[in-house]
C-alpha cells in the first residue's frame, strides 16, 4: 500500500511541474530594452507629436498602436474598434507601412461617453476587426492589392504558439501613464508566409 501512495504521490508531482505551465508554450511578445519601434521611421505622425497633442481632461484615455514592418513586403493594414457596446460609435484605423517604417495612431476613450473605462487593455471585445494585406500598390492613386496575399481577423481571444498577428499576447504593450498606452507588433516575413498560406498562394 505505501509503494501504492509512492507512486501516486509521485505521478501528482510530475504532472504538477510539467502540466500547469502550457502558458509557456505560446508564442511570447518580443523583449526589448527601451523603446521597441526606435530603428523604425513613423509614416504617419510621429508619437511624440500625438502625444503632445492630447488634452488634459482626466477622464480622456489615449491607446497608440503601432505596426513596426521588420518585413520585406509593403504592407496595408486596418483595425476595427467599436466602444460601445450597441454599435452607436465605430472607429477605424488604416495605414500603409513600407519596409523599415512604422504605422502610429491612437483610439481616444472617454469615461462620460463611452463603454471603454479607461486604457484599451485587452483586445476583445473592444477590437473587432484586423485586416492586412501584403505587396500592396499605391503608385497610381488609390492603394490595390494585386498579389491577393492577405489575412482578415475578428476573433482576439485565443493564444497560439505559433506566431499570429491576432494573439494579442504576442504584441508588446506598454502604458506610459495611466492615461497612455501603447501596442505594438513588429511585422516579419514570418507573418508574410503565414498570409500567403492563408491566402492559398
Amino acid at each position: 500500500m505505501k509503494i501504492i501512495i509512492h507512486y501516486f504521490l509521485l505521478f501528482v508531482a510530475l504532472v504538477a511541474t510539467t502540466g500547469c505551465d502550457k502558458d509557456d508554450n505560446y508564442y511570447p511578445a518580443p523583449e526589448f530594452e527601451g523603446d521597441p519601434t526606435a530603428e523604425y521611421i513613423e509614416a504617419n505622425v510621429d508619437f511624440d507629436t500625438q502625444i503632445s497633442q492630447e488634452n488634459s481632461d482626466p477622464d480622456t484615455f489615449y491607446t497608440y498602436f503601432c505596426l513596426c514592418n521588420a518585413s520585406d513586403h509593403k504592407i496595408y493594414f486596418t483595425l476595427t474598434f467599436c466602444p460601445t457596446k450597441n454599435d452607436e460609435f465605430i472607429d477605424h484605423m488604416n495605414g500603409l507601412v513600407d519596409p523599415g517604417k512604422k504605422y502610429t495612431n491612437r483610439f481616444v476613450t472617454s469615461n462620460w461617453s463611452m463603454d471603454v473605462p479607461g486604457l484599451i487593455t485587452t483586445f476583445s471585445p473592444l477590437i473587432t476587426e484586423m485586416e492586412v494585406y501584403y505587396d500592396v500598390d499605391d503608385k497610381y492613386g488609390p492603394v490595390r492589392f494585386p498579389s491577393g496575399i492577405e489575412e482578415k481577423y475578428s476573433d482576439f481571444t485565443q493564444r497560439f504558439k505559433t506566431r499570429q498577428i491576432c494573439d494579442p499576447g504576442q504584441w508588446i504593450y506598454e502604458e506610459f501613464t495611466p492615461r497612455r498606452a501603447r501596442w505594438t507588433y513588429i511585422l516579419t516575413n514570418e507573418d508574410y508566409e503565414r498570409a500567403k498560406m492563408m491566402s492559398g498562394k
